[in-house]
């Protein structure tokens, strides 16, 4: 019997063969009324194995039912035997799942109780197997970029959209808000969303990466950029006696140089992120302090700088060497500012980490977005969904508009 191997291999020879021998094992156990035992369930389990791989449902339920059938009947449903059997059944709803709700449900009802039996057993590998094929076949994750895509032009979330996203969490899927925004900025609240339970954020464009919990608060660190004090003295040299924040962790840092045209910008860009920014002097807080354990703590994610002309900042910043070196680029992000990213780590490099996190393919990811810098998660993602505000260049790597 080749019952293992004959469920890791794709090749329908191997398949077909397999499917024999156990046809034959199970005419010879009715034959001589040998049936009614483990082995007899063990090979109509394999039975069922056999006719999944090839999609034949209605004859794999078959086997597998009988398999059932004999194990109550000598009494072993408490049997690791029983434990496959609901596994193998299981795995197979799961492979018409995206069709059939009620076979989500099955597959629940299946792995379940696959899982109460291996708990009970000990059985590591089994629980292994039921949380990889719970976490690839049934869980979803929806990538939403936030400005300009699920805020409206007040930068605010439509009743319409926060409504999409109550009904996609409680259908099951997983929300992550991929953007150039942090922790530090407004984002939407997972409980005025009706997110009940953890999500996820890809922020400044994926420089960090960080899960929350229902109560908005980080729980695990799974990426974080932190920008060195070389790189911030490259940085402050950048920017002169410009206006700047500095985004880290859960808090905000600027510095203004009493300029009043820098004080204004600082006010206009809070207004619309709705940060709280602590002024502070940077050289003295990032590049002048040695690098203890408090300074470490607090180095940036993210600097924005504040200029009148910031394609000519981005450009200036592009010869620098230093920075390409670090893997930091700075781009132009609005009217009056440029802002520090990733040049390594984008938002679909952040969403790959979230599918590691929870065992989940990336095909089984969507995305929405209308920047450049949603490009790679469009183009990454199982479904890519552009913005129609979106550039053409951004529409084209989308599945949809």
């Amino acid at each position: 019997l080749v019952g293992d191997d004959c469920f890791a291999t794709k090749d329908p020879k191997v398949i077909q063969k397999a499917e024999g021998d156990y046809l034959k094992g199970a005419e010879l156990m009715e034959k001589y009324k040998k049936a009614q035992c483990i082995d007899g369930a063990k090979i109509y389990n394999n039975l069922g194995l056999c006719y999944t791989l090839k999609d034949d449902h209605k004859h794999a339920l078959s086997n597998y039912y009988k398999a059932l059938t004999i194990l109550k009947e000598i009494d072993e449903l408490e049997s690791t035997s029983h434990m496959r059997i609901r596994f193998n059944m299981g795995c197979m709803y799961l492979r018409c799942i995206d069709n059939t709700p009620e076979g989500k449900l099955s597959a629940f009802k299946m792995l379940s109780k696959a899982a109460e039996l291996a708990v009970g057993f000990q059985e590591e590998k089994m629980i292994s197997n039921i949380a990889r094929a719970m976490g690839k076949k049934l869980t979803r994750l929806l990538c939403l970029d936030l400005d300009g895509t699920f805020y409206n032009s007040k930068h605010e979330v439509s009743s319409a959209n926060a409504a999409a996203v109550i009904a996609a969490s409680r259908a099951g899927w997983i929300v992550a808000f991929c953007t150039g925004r942090g922790p530090t900025m407004s984002i939407p609240k997972a409980r005025e969303l009706g997110i009940d339970g953890d999500y996820y954020i890809v922020g400044y464009s994926g420089a960090v990466v960080y899960k929350m919990n229902k109560n908005d608060e980080i729980v695990d660190t799974l990426y974080e950029t932190q920008l060195s004090n070389q790189t911030m003295q490259h940085l402050l040299r950048l920017a002169g006696n410009s206006a700047m924040k500095v985004d880290s962790h859960i808090t905000t840092f600027a510095q203004h140089n009493d300029d009043p045209v820098g004080q204004r910008q600082l006010n206009d860009h809070t207004e619309i992120v709705h940060d709280v920014p602590h002024i502070v002097n940077f050289a003295a807080k990032f590049v002048d302090r040695n690098n203890d354990a408090e300074t470490v703590q607090h180095m940036p994610n993210k600097l924005s700088i504040f200029t009148k002309n910031p394609k000519e900042l981005a450009k200036k910043a592009d010869e620098c060497p230093e920075l390409s070196d670090a893997g930091i680029a700075v781009i132009p992000v609005g009217p009056y500012w440029v802002e520090t990213i990733n040049s390594t780590h984008d938002k679909a490099s952040g969403i790959k980490l979230i599918c590691d996190k929870l065992g989940l393919d990336i095909h089984r990811a969507i995305s929405f977005g209308d920047g450049s810098n949603d490009a790679t998660m469009l183009k990454a993602c199982g479904i890519g969904i552009a913005m129609a505000n979106a550039k053409s260049e951004v529409q084209a790597d989308a599945d949809r508009v």
